[in-house]
């Protein structure tokens, strides 16, 4: 089995768990994505050659800066964003191939929220992650973005020699199209300016819809819906203040239950069904796999009904079970049916659903 992902500037490896010092994958980015000149002299003059530390701006060599490597075990494909080159790219695991990519060194025409054309979607971002095979939520820093655009702030033009601090950092839903040519934004939260954070981020999107954003250069993991509003916020102390310096790279949640909607009652008519009993389930954590689950539903008076098994689907995709509950005998009005959900990692999660007859 494979227990690590090593990224780095220019080359990855996956070890083995058996012994730690045999690569089993390798991507070398330096011959797949190899320099180009024309990127140093339009965008490469803030900083972005010497990012590791003891090479000059002459080596060049961190012209890509790595940030995000997602395997997708169960397509045989991995996902690398490169921050300098505001771009994102999806590799063929098996040939090492780009297969698209997304960005302004994308192969994509891009489209923003408004169905206008933009040379780029995000600036400097971090934290790729996949919703689905066309759904992708980014972190856009939105940071050195030299295109001529529109500050969305104050509607201010800048010209393309003034770097992107006065812009506002956001969590951006990319869709892509079936034939993979084209990538827009479906959803997006541009953050307060005090949110502002050029370096590092994370955006996930939760199972109830809500996106989970992290923002570390005002030490703040905040939840938002779909509507823009801040549901939930957690903040540390300011990285101003000089006993501590907190720094957040990226947040996940995780739930204690897998979390479950069910209907408020099961009726009956006649002592018969009038229809299935509907359930939606997520798993505990955003899986990169499909995960076993059984469902149980049981009642006091016949104590097992139906056991059914399904897997519990990747990246926090809800998993939707029709239950047919047929050939029972009249249950007590009054009485309530005992759903129970389960998955392999034993984790469960129990509700009662009340009879209603009619």
């Amino acid at each position: 089995g494979i227990n690590a992902e090593y990224m780095g500037t220019t080359r990855w490896c996956m070890t083995s768990s058996v012994r730690q010092d045999t690569v089993v994958w390798e991507w070398d980015s330096r011959k797949w994505l190899p320099f180009d000149e024309r990127q140093r002299a339009a965008w490469m003059n803030t900083g972005d050659c010497k990012q590791v530390f003891g090479l000059t701006t002459a080596a060049c060599t961190d012209y890509l800066h790595g940030n995000t490597v997602f395997w997708d075990i169960e397509h045989d494909a991995v996902y690398y964003n490169s921050r300098s080159l505001d771009t994102f790219f999806k590799i063929k695991k098996s040939s090492g191939e780009v297969e698209w990519s997304v960005g302004r060194m994308g192969t994509m025409s891009m489209r923003e929220l408004d169905d206008k054309p933009s040379p780029s979607l995000f600036y400097h971002a971090h934290s790729v992650d996949k919703q689905d095979n066309h759904t992708f939520m980014i972190f856009d820093n939105n940071y050195n973005n030299r295109h001529r655009y529109r500050n969305r702030l104050n509607d201010v033009e800048y010209s393309t020699a003034v770097s992107n601090v006065a812009y506002r950092s956001r969590l951006l839903e990319l869709q892509l199209s079936k034939g993979f040519d084209k990538a827009r934004v479906s959803w997006q939260w541009v953050a307060p300016l005090s949110y502002q954070s050029e370096f590092n981020g994370d955006a996930d999107t939760l199972p109830n819809g809500n996106v989970l954003g992290t923002f570390p250069q005002s030490t703040a993991i905040t939840e938002v819906d779909r509507a823009g509003r801040v549901v939930w916020e957690l903040r540390l102390p300011s990285h101003k203040q000089e006993l501590y310096k907190w720094v957040i790279y990226r947040c996940e949640r995780v739930y204690d239950r897998p979390p479950m909607l069910h209907p408020s009652r099961f009726r009956m008519h006649h002592g018969r069904p009038l229809e299935p009993l509907r359930l939606k389930v997520w798993n505990t954590y955003k899986s990169r796999i499909h995960v076993p689950a059984v469902a149980t539903v049981t009642h006091p008076s016949t104590f097992f009904l139906l056991r059914k098994e399904f897997e519990l689907r990747p990246y926090f995709a809800v998993s939707e079970l029709s239950l047919q509950l047929k050939g029972l005998k009249p249950l007590a009005c009054g009485t309530s049916l005992n759903v129970r959900v389960v998955s392999s990692d034993n984790v469960d999660v129990v509700a009662e659903v009340p009879v209603e007859c009619s």
